[in-house]
């Protein structure tokens, strides 16, 4: 696999291609995480007009949906398209809450995705 050197300027030390940070500056990187993660909590998921989401995203109705959604299907159904098995990790609405709320847990609405294919989708749209 190919190395390359620790993100931290004055580290010489060579980590895997994959990593950013080598085990002595790790802890730089968890912390510069936690700092963008409060920064997206703080901007975009509890701003006044993403409360509402935030809440039902933590509500047992969308963790009931969500879980019979991966009984049901586990498989990420856009790779499955490309005849590639893939485990889904997220479940994922078809037609956005924001478009439609009351479509918020029809399992008709829901997909299983993986994070790449999740990733993909919502890329095309920014």
């Amino acid at each position: 696999m190919p190395k390359h050197q620790c993100k931290v300027a004055h580290c010489r030390q060579l980590i895997d291609y994959t990593d950013q940070y080598c085990d002595t500056h790790a802890h730089i990187g968890i912390k510069r995480k936690q700092e963008q993660a409060q920064r997206y909590n703080e901007t975009t998921r509890n701003n006044e007009f993403n409360k509402q989401y935030t809440k039902f995203y933590q509500s047992r109705e969308w963790k009931q949906a969500r879980m019979t959604k991966l009984v049901n299907q586990p498989l990420c159904e856009e790779c499955l398209k490309n005849k590639n098995i893939t485990q889904g990790q997220i479940v994922h609405h078809i037609i956005e809450l924001k478009e439609d709320w009351e479509q918020r847990v029809n399992q008709k609405n829901l997909e299983t995705i993986c994070r790449e294919c999740h990733n993909k989708h919502h890329k095309k749209k920014w």
